[in-house]
């Protein structure tokens, strides 16, 4: 008997006969609302980061002074566009070479 009774509780509530159906962009609604935020609040700030990294790594000129990815501190010596390498002097009378996506950020 309580067994029954539980069952008949958990099932869905059956709709008039004569009752339109609910419509099914209703359901869909969260899950368009959630896709949006995500986009908003994930992708697109990511998006905009990467045009950002993108755009300053084709500014880096001679001259510049950087910070590579793993901290050192270096002026530009030489740009190789062909081959996207930066020659860095670290030192007085050290250079190096190093790829451009290397670069983490520009010092002003």
């Amino acid at each position: 008997m309580f067994l029954e009774s539980t069952l008949y509780a958990m099932a869905p509530s059956p709709t008039a006969p004569g009752a339109p159906a609910p419509n099914p962009l209703v359901s869909l609604m969260p899950l368009v609302i959630i896709v949006g935020m995500a986009y908003f609040l994930l992708f697109r700030p990511q998006l905009k980061a990467q045009k950002e990294r993108a755009n300053m790594m084709k500014a880096i000129k001679e001259g510049d002074k950087v910070v590579m990815v793993d901290g050192i501190y270096a002026t530009v010596v030489k740009v190789d566009e062909a081959e996207d390498i930066l020659t860095l002097k670290i030192a007085e009378g050290v250079n190096v070479k190093a790829a451009r996506s290397a670069v983490d950020r520009q010092l002003k």
